[in-house]
């Protein structure tokens, strides 16, 4: 297992959180929100402005380190019986047929070269078939394996803690597998062909599938499976129906964005699987700075944090609108150790609700979009008081808005709203 020093592991933490600040920060033009990216980052910067002289933890003997991981190992099992919202019950199942176990190694050594960011681009911006065709031809053997992988169920992330404990997945293979897949399923369109443009989104949001539905997901997984369905969603509204036209089978194309709804019940799940993959890290480094001599209160600090984990993912479950919340967490009671121990590992999980909670509104006002359609397309007259048929912006609960007019669809106006949700204008 990895020894961190005292101060290894607030850095990792920070940088975690970080790459998942990057990724939310970026996808489709910032779904953090300007404000909420200030006090995201703001709140993981604060408790490292005030300098310590760092006091490194002493490497552990062969028998101090057996004894710690068997402790660490003791106190996950005591805080699952403790606090049922960490529970986790682990699939079993064979690794070829693991889904996360399998994507997560492809990520980790891809068998194949990757396409670019600038050879996407080229066909992309604009829209290239000619380039489109040779990058899929080139990259062939990369499209046939991560369909191979898209055909998994999404398993068990429970293989990938002993080498991987705080829960990092490279992210940048899955968004280019992705984007192939996208590229071909938009290319399938141009050329009318329902099927295969059906079938390679599928296999995309399959990919993202298994991060989102795996037993024990994490913040920076889930960051990755927003990304790729924010993309997949709009590529399917602004590229693919528009070139099959009126007569695509709309309700095949609905079910698929339906398949992640970005709730807070999928939030809390997030949140007892970070827990579960990082704690035997944890734990570990909290009983190696006690026999250092720097930390005076390893259990009590361990114990304050699943508290704040499960009281967040009980909050979760109860509340479907408290992932907005901004109030940071408080600990009493620590060693001034323990309490920035506990800070680093839980501060900036509220900002980080707000971004999820406006994928979730984006994510909304798309599947409504397609709702309208099916409708329309079924003889109901679109008109402004349409959408008090369909289900509403779910961060307000109130309904969205539709222009009969300009044919948008935008999110109700308020203060309340997520930040910058931009309207839908419908294909046809």
């Amino acid at each position: 297992m990895p020894r961190p020093s005292r101060f290894l592991l607030p850095i990792l933490g920070l940088l975690c959180l970080c790459a998942i600040a990057f990724f939310l920060i970026r996808a489709e033009k910032n779904p953090i929100g300007k404000r909420a990216e200030t006090t995201f980052l703001n709140s993981i910067i604060r408790p490292f402005r005030k300098e310590r002289p760092p006091r490194p933890s002493r490497p552990l003997t062969r028998e101090e380190t057996q004894r710690a991981e068997a402790t660490g190992r003791e106190w996950t099992k005591k805080f699952s019986a403790r606090f049922p919202e960490l529970h986790v019950d682990w699939r079993e199942i064979p690794d070829e047929q693991n889904g996360y176990l399998t994507l997560f190694r492809f990520a980790k050594q891809p068998p194949h070269p990757l396409p670019t960011s600038e050879e996407i681009q080229a066909c992309l911006a604009p829209w290239n078939p000619e380039k489109a065709r040779e990058l899929l031809a080139k990259h062939a053997a990369v499209l046939a394996e991560v369909r191979r992988i898209s055909a998994l169920p999404p398993g068990s992330s429970a293989p990938t803690i002993p080498e991987n404990p705080t829960g990092f997945v490279n992210a940048r293979p899955i968004k280019q597998s992705t984007d192939l897949l996208r590229i071909s399923a938009r290319l399938a369109a141009t050329e009318n062909d329902a099927i295969t443009a059906l079938s390679e989104t599928t296999a995309a949001w399959n990919l993202s599938s298994i991060l989102h539905h795996v037993d024990a997901g994490t913040l920076l997984g889930e960051t990755v499976s927003v990304l790729v369905d924010l993309g997949i969603q709009k590529t399917i509204v602004a590229e693919i129906l528009p070139a099959l036209g009126k007569e695509v089978d709309l309700a095949s194309w609905r079910k698929l964005i339906a398949r992640h709804p970005r709730s807070a019940t999928a939030l809390a799940d997030v949140m007892r699987g970070e827990w579960n993959t990082t704690t035997n890290l944890l734990h570990f480094s909290l009983i190696q700075d006690h026999l250092s001599g720097n930390l005076s209160d390893p259990e009590p600090t361990a114990t304050a944090i699943a508290y704040s984990f499960a009281k967040t993912i009980r909050a979760l479950r109860e509340d479907s609108r408290s992932v907005a919340g901004e109030k940071p967490p408080t600990f009493s009671g620590l060693s001034p150790e323990g309490n920035e121990y506990a800070l680093t590992l839980t501060t900036g999980l509220n900002a980080w609700g707000k971004g999820y909670q406006r994928a979730a509104s984006i994510h909304a006002l798309r599947l409504a979009a397609l709702d309208l359609l099916i409708l329309e397309k079924s003889g109901t007259a679109l008109t402004a008081e349409i959408t008090g048929k369909i289900s509403p912006e779910p961060a307000t609960g109130r309904p969205f808005v539709f222009d009969a007019s300009t044919r948008i669809l935008s999110p109700p106006a308020g203060s309340d709203v997520p930040e910058d949700v931009e309207p839908v204008k419908f294909p046809w």
